[in-house]
């Protein structure tokens, strides 16, 4: 990997019909370290942090989420809460901190 180069993750969110299985689809998919708490602001620190990244020469984070909708129509409330998490993540990096991009497929 360059300097260049873009860390990429998939987060494949199809089946999963709770808040426990949806953290440990994060924690897989986005790679997340050992110590993620499988909560939200867990969630919300490690997509705000790019301190813990193995590529630490990555340009950026790209995340496309998949699957995502049966879980967005069957846990609205957590969903928003999700989604906020994803804008803050992209809108959150500071000077000299990779950019985050987080697509919904």
């Amino acid at each position: 990997m360059t300097g260049h180069d873009w860390r990429t993750d998939v987060l494949d969110l199809a089946g999963v019909t709770d808040k426990e299985t949806f953290m440990d689809r994060c924690a897989s998919g986005l790679r997340l370290p050992e110590y993620f708490g499988r909560n939200w602001d867990a969630l919300d620190e490690c997509l705000g942090d790019p301190s813990w990244w193995p590529e630490q020469d990555a340009a950026g984070w790209r995340v496309s989420v998949r699957g995502w909708q049966e879980y967005a129509e069957r846990h609205p409330h957590d969903w928003t809460i999700a989604e906020q998490i994803f804008a803050d993540a992209m809108t959150g990096s500071g000077e000299g901190t990779p950019p985050v991009e987080i697509v919904l497929e």
